[in-house]
């Protein structure tokens, strides 16, 4: 695993066992973009808000998938990458 995807996966890893408690999004900011994302209710009663981000500058909304997930292999099928058996974190 490279150094980018241990940054981001310890960004994330707060919000594990968290509950998603609704959708967020912003009003339109200077340029008209509006930012979207999930309200996440932490297991001690905190919540944070996990924007999807096109950068790490937030320069733009970002993209999301959705995936079916098989606890026995997490793939990369999607956006072509080949199957390299990846495993769930």
């Amino acid at each position: 695993m490279n150094k980018n995807t241990e940054f981001y996966l310890a960004q994330l890893e707060p919000l594990v066992g968290g509950t998603i408690a609704g959708l967020a999004a912003t009003e339109a900011d200077g340029f008209g973009m509006e930012f979207f994302g999930l309200q996440v209710t932490l297991p001690d009663g905190g919540r944070k808000v996990l924007f999807f981000l096109s950068d790490d500058e937030g320069n733009a909304p970002g993209s999301f998938e959705i995936l079916e997930h098989d606890p026995a292999a997490v793939t990369g099928h999607s956006h072509g990458f080949p199957d390299t058996g990846n495993q769930a974190v």
